[in-house]
């Protein structure tokens, strides 16, 4: 038995059934052969060679949920796998708290690199909390790997408050500010300053007027120069970073 060459030197060992053999250059992948040389009582002598690839290395990639998206707002979710497909012979993902052990031990396989393009977590049991997509793969040699990626699930809706001129209920002034109570987590923010008269209702959940929550958050408004005395109304919608918004709440002064 050989590992470099069809040419053959030293004497024939007895046939058997099977051999313990280690390939050339153990220690790095790659395609091996093992060249055979056997010969009958006669003296007839022939040559054979097989061929295998050696493959130590694990699958390599990674997970993200939304994008990379740090907080969402729904159990269902888009998920997306970057790997080196044909080196997926199968795979298995769980949203499961517990996960896979680190050596993908005991995980039941999906042959194929079919992953899913969405997952579903466990809803809340009452504020945000953290949901993990463990992926295990596996290559045809046997190999395996985990990847993880985690995001936070919120689904609480912020909650703020606003005042006009420091809670003043009434201005002789035209130019008034706003200045906006909002959770640490508060993306956007879309307001409406009107008067006098009836208010029509912010619509929080259309996406169109929202905009950075300004530092330190407090808006400058003014009372048009043809606007009458009256009562005038500041509404305010918020958005968190996971999407949330909140109903619209607001603060009123008189001209």
């Amino acid at each position: 038995v050989n590992n470099t060459t069809s040419t053959f030197s030293g004497q024939q060992q007895p046939p058997v059934g099977s051999l313990a053999w280690q390939l050339d250059q153990p220690g790095v992948d790659g395609n091996k052969v093992v060249f055979l040389e056997a010969s009958d009582a006669a003296g007839n002598v022939g040559t054979t060679s097989a061929q295998i690839t050696l493959d130590k290395t694990a699958p390599t990639g990674t997970v993200s949920i939304q994008g990379g998206a740090a907080r969402i707002n729904a159990t269902t979710a888009n998920v997306s796998f970057a790997y080196t497909l044909s080196d997926v012979a199968a795979f298995a993902v769980t949203t499961s708290a517990a996960g896979f052990p680190a050596n993908c031990a005991g995980v039941t396989f999906t042959n194929g690199n079919a992953f899913p393009a969405q997952v579903t977590f466990a809803a809340t049991s009452g504020g945000p909390e953290a949901r993990t997509v463990s992926v295990c793969t596996r290559d045809r040699a046997g190999n395996t790997a985990l990847a993880t990626a985690t995001t936070v699930l919120d689904q609480e809706f912020p909650t703020g408050a606003v005042t006009l001129n420091g809670g003043a209920q009434f201005t002789t002034s035209r130019s008034v500010t706003a200045t906006v109570a909002a959770p640490a987590d508060t993306a956007q923010i879309k307001t409406s300053f009107t008067g006098p008269g009836a208010v029509v209702p912010l619509d929080c959940t259309s996406a169109a007027g929202y905009g950075a929550l300004p530092s330190p958050p407090t808006v400058a408004l003014t009372i048009g120069a043809t606007s009458g005395a009256g009562s005038y109304t500041m509404q305010v919608c918020l958005k968190d970073s996971a999407g949330n918004v909140a109903t619209s709440f607001n603060a009123g002064a008189r001209y």
